[in-house]
């Protein structure tokens, strides 16, 4: 979620109405991927969205390169390996395409994730969608 802007406002929802996890970059690790199977497992969930924003802070680091200090790096390096995959002819990359590869890669590692998410999603139990909030125009596009 981008840190600008509450999910609660932006989809209408009351304090408890989401289970939220603010992570820069929308980085997916084993302590990310524990928590979304306790919402789906223990809290009822059937939809993750993960939802990413024009600009994000991550991905431009991640696309300008250089060094990254202490802890930073353990975000802005998965999304460096990602800027390499998708970029192409050396032409520089664009944040905002970085972002929605971002987006689209970590909902195929959630997908991926077994035994829990990956059997729910198979069975149609579980969906998992990704989306770009737009910081200008305040719109969500679902990818």
């Amino acid at each position: 979620m981008p840190t600008r802007v509450s999910p609660e406002i932006l989809f209408d929802q009351g304090l408890g109405g989401l289970f939220v996890m603010r992570v820069a970059g929308n980085i997916i690790n084993k302590m990310i991927l524990g928590s979304l199977e306790y919402t789906v497992d223990h809290l009822g969930t059937r939809l993750i969205l993960v939802l990413g924003h024009s600009g994000c802070g991550a991905v431009a680091a991640a696309v300008s390169g250089g060094h990254i200090p202490g802890h930073l790096a353990s975000i802005v390096h998965p999304i460096q390996n990602l800027v390499k995959k998708f970029t192409k002819n050396g032409s520089p990359p664009d944040v905002d395409e970085r972002v929605r590869e971002n987006v689209r890669q970590t909902v195929k590692n959630i997908h991926a994730s077994r035994p829990i998410l990956s059997k729910m999603i198979k069975d149609g139990d579980l969906e998992v969608a990704g989306a770009i909030y737009h910081l200008e125009s305040g719109k969500i596009e679902l990818l």
